[in-house]
């Protein structure tokens, strides 16, 4: 069961990751306001299940109801909120310096 909860934290870890990329905006030092939460879960959740293959959702199943897509989704966007809300959290609570040293890919 705990390799089947690595596997999810894992998924949304990396899907999260790459929300970032894609919405790093320096004017605002990375300040993640509800819309951007929303967004964020919202990408990972549906990446997440577009490339759910047979094998991970039988993994996931272990841990996670994974019978129908909606379960899918529920399993996925519960695990995802959690996970974006403590990076928000932390991305919100940095001083302005500590927050800069996200920028480093500029």
């Amino acid at each position: 069961m705990q390799d089947s909860k690595n596997l999810m934290s894992s998924l949304i870890s990396e899907k999260l990751a790459e929300w970032q990329i894609y919405n790093v905006n320096p004017e605002s030092e990375n300040y993640m306001n509800s819309a951007a939460q929303r967004e964020a879960m919202e990408y990972i959740t549906k990446h997440i299940i577009s490339e759910m293959t047979p094998v991970k959702q039988y993994q996931l199943s272990i841990a996670y109801n994974m019978d129908t897509q909606e379960d899918q989704i529920k399993s996925i966007l519960n695990e995802a909120k959690l996970a974006v809300l403590n990076h928000a959290i932390t991305q919100n609570s940095r001083s302005g310096e500590e927050a800069m040293q996200n920028f480093n890919l500029f």
